[in-house]
This record gives C-alpha cells, sequence and structure tokens, in this order.
C-alpha cells in the first residue's frame, strides 16, 4: 500500500513537471522559433496571431493529448479499486456466509447430542446409557429396540463427520479452519471415550464414520486420548 502511494505520488508529480514545461514552451515558443529566423521582427511571419497559433497548435495539442491519456490512466486505476473492493466485499460475504453456516451445523450438532434422551438421561449421558444397555442386550440383535438409539447415534456422528469434510472442503483460511475444528473435537472428546469403549460392537457403518472421524480431527492414538478423559471424567 505504502508503495502503491509513492508510486502514485511519483506519477503525479512527473505529469506537473511535464505539464509546466509545456506551458513554457506554449509561451516561449513563437519568440524562440520566429527570432531564430529573424530576430525580434515579425515583418515577414504574416499576421501575429496566425503565426502563434501556429507555432504552438501543434504544441498545445500534444500536450492536451497527454493529459487526456493520462486522464483515461486514472480513471482506469479508479476502476481497478472498484472492482477490487467488489472483490474484497464478495470475498468477505462468502466468507461469513460459510462461517454462518459451519456455526450453526456446530450449533446444531451440539444441540442434537444435548438432546438425546434415553431412559431418564440426557445428552452425554444417555449416550453412554444406551450404549452399555444395547450391549448388554445383544448387539448382534440390530432389530432390537434400542438398536434405534445406536442408529440416532450414528446420524449424529454423520452430522459431525459431514460438518468436518464441508468445513475441510471450504475457503477459509487455515487457521480459521484450525480453530472451528477445535471447537468440533472438544465436542467429539466428550463422546469419544464412549465410542472407543464400544468400538468393537458398533455397526460397521457407525464404525466407519467413527473411524473417518478419528481420522479427520488428526486423533492419532484414540485409545490413550479416550484412556486420558476417562481418567479426566473419573477424577
Amino acid at each position: 500500500m505504502v508503495n502503491a502511494l509513492k508510486k502514485g505520488k511519483s506519477k503525479d508529480l512527473l505529469t506537473v513537471i511535464i505539464f509546466c514545461i509545456g506551458i513554457v514552451i506554449i509561451v516561449l515558443a513563437p519568440w524562440i522559433m520566429v527570432t531564430a529566423i529573424k530576430p525580434t521582427s515579425f515583418k515577414d511571419t504574416g499576421q501575429i496571431g496566425d503565426t502563434i497559433g501556429g507555432i504552438t497548435a501543434p504544441i498545445a495539442s500534444l500536450l492536451g493529448s497527454f493529459l487526456i491519456y493520462k486522464a483515461l490512466q486514472a480513471q482506469i486505476a479508479a476502476n481497478e479499486i472498484i472492482v477490487n473492493q467488489f472483490d474484497e466485499q464478495k470475498n468477505d460475504e462468502t466468507r461469513d456466509r460459510i462461517l454462518g453456516n459451519i456455526t450453526d451445523r456446530i450449533k446444531f450438532l451440539r444441540d442434537d447430542i444435548h438432546e438425546f434422551s434415553f431412559g431418564g438421561f440426557k445428552g452425554f449421558q444417555a449416550i453412554d446409557q444406551s450404549l452399555q444397555i444395547w450391549i448388554a442386550s445383544g448387539p448382534q440383535n440390530i432389530n432390537n429396540h434400542y438398536a434405534l438409539y445406536i442408529r440416532q447415534i450414528g446420524s449424529i456422528l454423520a452430522i459431525m463427520n459431514d460438518t468436518i469434510i464441508y468445513l475441510e472442503r471450504s475457503d477459509l483460511k487455515e487457521s480459521e479452519k484450525e480453530n472451528l475444528k477445535i471447537i468440533i473435537k472438544s465436542t467429539y472428546y466428550k463422546i469419544l471415550p464412549y465410542l472407543y469403549r464400544e468400538r468393537k460392537n458398533l455397526p460397521s457403518d457407525v464404525a466407519s464414520i467413527y473411524t473417518e472421524i478419528n481420522d479427520r480431527l488428526e486423533i492419532l492414538n484414540p485409545i490413550e486420548e479416550a484412556d486420558d478423559l476417562w481418567s479426566n471424567f473419573e477424577s
């Protein structure tokens, strides 16, 4: 920005200098041209007005053309600034829309988890209880009553995974993506211990989403991280 301003000022100074030189030439040209032929005598030069006009007209025309050229340059530069402002505004609007969309998804995801209910429990405790009872009732029977709750958990995980994919494919800055991933990760961490504990008994589609989320959130060692979370819960 500073360099652009300096460059613009130098161009303006050059224009002023050329304009001043042109004015000086227009004023002095008749005297210089005429006296070069016959000093201080206009006897053989015809009407003085025709002489001055004939000498200065080409110079004035060139000077006028130069000023028009500079004016067009300034107009082009102004148009570029306006276009850039529109582009920046459009990018900001797109960024705000993406951020708003992802924020809404995260809020919906959290609400979905908090509204999850089972056996008098709600939220994370309900997820824990439903997983435990489903396993105890025989997870091999995918049609039992408790399987519906597991499918609901799978739906929550699918929403989380879709949100992460949408975030990764967005045009947000990497720093913004990382910050939003941390928010998603903090929510996922609250159900990770329950999922990890029952990971071998999860339906294949739910287990697949669970694994994909771990990969996308770069949870390199879910066993260790889940154990750390369990120790925090128990302390």
